[in-house]
């Protein structure tokens, strides 16, 4: 069989397959047995959840900056070496592997498991 050939025969059956394959959009299923309420939920609900190992930075105002001073560790980035990529660390809150942070005046704060919204709690 010569190339010519082969290559109609080739292209032929890509035709038919495409042709074959089209299907009314009336008669196909996209969403099968969904309500049309099912997605219409909002992503701005959507917050991470506190796991450990995690850096928390927490921020505490008020009208004087001296007292919280103690509250506000610094969020920048801090490079122990020449080389920036591969050293850069975050400055923050680590979360333990108990699922704990160490917060000043306060002492230890379980937060494993809250997200932004949740309300922290006071003391442990």
């Amino acid at each position: 069989m010569c190339w010519r050939s082969k290559t109609f025969v080739v292209s032929t059956l890509i035709s038919l397959l495409f042709l074959l394959s089209c299907v009314d959009a009336r008669k196909a299923i996209y969403f099968n047995n969904v309500q049309d309420t099912t997605f219409r939920g909002s992503l701005e609900d959507i917050q991470p959840i506190i796991h450990p190992n995690d850096v928390l930075s927490i921020s505490v105002s008020s009208l004087n900056p001296e007292a919280t001073a103690i509250f506000n560790t610094p969020n920048l980035p801090i490079n122990s070496g020449s080389v920036t990529t591969a050293s850069t660390s975050l400055m923050g809150y680590l979360v333990s592997e108990q699922g704990s942070i160490q917060f000043p005046v306060l002492g230890t704060m379980k937060v494993v498991g809250l997200t932004k919204k949740n309300n922290l709690p006071i003391a442990s």
